[in-house]
């Protein structure tokens, strides 16, 4: 019967036997390769997004880079000066209006609604859902990165 004599990483010895494993390379694209693939997101929503001063664009790259190592990543971030998600709203489409007041210009700390009413953005490509469209237009372009980076290509 066969008898572990260690573990330390990746290293074990077992009935004389030695297995090295070693995984820096293979880590190092991997994070190579999740970086890359968050890039590559965010570069294929920008020309999606709604732009009036680049605010919601700089906010959503700056959150994500704060997010650099994690699985997570924001489609889009950012609050107005009153704290209201307008990020959200602008993702969705829709016009929001304070639960009170009914205007788009809520007071501060008011609870916001979402109506039917559809959003209207001054950029050509800008509208709604811009995660889903840049993936139905760019997954198979990120998948062959992500390939090529795990390949150390």
């Amino acid at each position: 019967m066969s008898e572990l004599y260690k573990i330390k990483g990746f290293d074990l010895e077992a009935d004389g036997i030695e297995v090295h494993v070693h995984m820096r390379t293979t880590s190092a694209r991997i994070n190579k390769a999740h970086r890359n693939l968050k890039a590559n997101i965010m570069a294929g929503m920008v020309p999606f997004m709604p732009y009036r001063n680049g605010d919601l664009i700089k906010k959503t790259d700056t959150a994500n880079a704060q997010l650099l190592d994690d699985e997570r990543m924001y489609a889009a971030a950012g609050t107005d000066a009153g704290g209201v998600p307008y990020g959200r709203m602008q993702y969705e489409g829709k016009v929001m209006v304070g639960k009170e007041t009914g205007s788009p210009w809520a007071r501060k700390d008011e609870e916001k609604v979402v109506t039917d009413r559809p959003l209207t953005w001054g950029k050509p490509n800008a509208g709604p859902h811009w995660f889903e469209v840049a993936k139905a237009r760019y997954l198979d372009q990120w998948l062959k990165h992500v390939q090529e980076d795990l390949d150390g290509k």
